[in-house]
C-alpha cells in the first residue's frame, strides 16, 4: 500500500492504521518510521531517522499505541515539538512494518508525509 500523509508543522500528528482484515497484533512488533528520504542501505539502525516509534505486544511503546491487540488497529503519534522541526517545503518518506510471531518482518505501509505550515505560533493566550 502506498499512503499520502499530510500534517501541520507544530501540530500533535495522529494517524490511525488498520492492519489486515485486520490482523491479530498480539505477539507482535510494530515500528514507524520517518526519513527526509529512503536511504536503507546507508541508514543503518535508522540514524538519521526524524522520527522512530515502536510498539511491542506486551512490552515497550513509543509513540504507537496498540489499545485491543485482536482489532489491528494502530495509533501512531508525533508530539508537536517533533512535527515543529519538520520543513514545510520538504516532502518526507515513512514506512509502517511489523514483526509477527514467526519472526517474519512485513511493510505494512510505506508512503510520503507533506507538511504544511501552520499560521498561528500562539500557543498561549495573552
Amino acid at each position: 500500500m502506498a499512503t499520502t500523509l499530510t500534517m501541520t508543522r507544530g501540530d500533535t500528528f495522529t494517524w490511525t492504521a488498520t492492519i489486515g482484515a485486520p490482523t491479530n497484533l498480539t505477539g507482535s512488533t510494530l515500528w514507524f518510521t520517518v526519513k527526509r528520504a529512503r536511504d536503507v542501505a546507508t541508514d543503518v539502525n535508522d540514524a538519521l531517522a526524524l522520527v522512530k516509534s515502536s510498539w511491542v505486544s506486551g512490552g515497550a511503546s513509543a509513540g504507537i499505541t496498540v489499545a485491543a491487540p485482536t482489532t489491528g488497529v494502530a495509533v501512531i503519534t508525533i508530539p508537536s515539538a517533533v512535527t515543529a522541526t519538520f520543513d514545510a517545503r520538504l516532502t518526507y518518506a515513512f514506512d509502517l512494518k511489523m514483526q509477527d510471531t514467526g519472526g517474519s518482518i512485513t511493510t505494512l505501509d510505506i508512503g510520503t508525509i507533506s507538511v504544511i505550515d501552520q499560521v498561528s505560533e500562539r500557543t498561549t493566550t495573552p
